[in-house]
């Protein structure tokens, strides 16, 4: 008996130990109006992705799905966090069978996270490398050097700090940098959540001008500010004037991973 006893105490230790590296706390998003709202959102992206632009789309779908890639994503507060849209992402790749591995940024200290996320247990293998930060404008990823040495594909999310002169000053020369860098790896630039109360105008403009930006250089836009509007209840999506609340940060990432799962017509 004593024996039984501690096969079965070690057994409930080492799948403990299995779990350890995936968060729990994590909540994933299947149906409902969230999903409806990234739908017709990532629908319309892709509808408005035409010529070039839609070519780089359509990369950036092929590239997404693809084996042992590695997914940059650069932005700010709005998916800096854990529990935030970048990290849901990774766990809803995991949920379709991919093995993925979330690595982001220690503020404060300057270097990437010894501590990643896992997800998954698939076979085909995904590292999503998230720069975002609070407070960030597009030149914080080239000041702060958080660019890593290679990426398959780039994701850029900024709209909400700094005033537009310095949104499309700053986001041309991110653009720069990363065709410079990853001159084979197709961005997509983010259309970000809308804003309320006081914030309401200047994220308005700044992500205009973000989207002007990326049109400008035929890079597709994927539209998040209108999932959350089509959802019907802005409010309910933030918990402020500004950053998304959890299920915010459910419809970014599902918006997202529907604009890189869908095939282009």
């Amino acid at each position: 008996m004593v024996a039984v006893a501690l096969l079965a105490t070690a057994a409930l230790v080492l799948w403990n130990l299995r779990d350890a590296d995936e968060p729990q706390d994590i909540p994933r998003t299947t149906s409902g109006p969230e999903v409806d709202a990234a739908t017709r959102a990532s629908e319309s992206s892709h509808a408005a992705a035409t010529g070039t632009a839609g070519e780089v789309a359509h990369e950036l779908t092929e590239r997404a799905g693809a084996d042992d890639v590695t997914l940059l994503v650069v932005g700010d507060s709005t998916g800096d966090e854990r529990t935030e849209w970048v990290a849901l992402w990774a766990a809803r790749m995991a949920d379709e069978g991919a093995r993925v591995t979330y690595r982001d940024w220690v503020p404060g200290e300057e270097r990437w996270t010894d501590d990643p996320l896992t997800f998954g247990d698939g076979d085909r293998h995904v590292t999503i490398v998230n720069a975002s930060q609070a407070g960030a404008r597009p030149g914080y990823p080239l000041a702060r050097r958080l660019l890593p040495d290679a990426a398959d594909l780039v994701l850029v999310s900024f709209g909400h700090n700094g005033t537009r002169e310095q949104e499309v000053a700053e986001m041309r020369q991110l653009l720069d940098r990363l065709a410079q860098d990853y001159p084979d790896a197709p961005v997509g630039v983010i259309a970000q959540n809308p804003a309320l109360g006081g914030s309401a105008e200047h994220s308005r403009a700044n992500r205009e001008a973000v989207e002007q930006v990326a049109r400008a250089r035929d890079l597709p836009v994927i539209d998040v500010h209108g999932a959350f509007v089509d959802h019907g209840d802005v409010e309910s999506l933030l918990v402020d004037d500004l950053h998304p609340s959890d299920a915010g940060s459910r419809l970014w990432a599902e918006t997202v991973h529907r604009f890189l799962t869908t095939p282009r017509p």
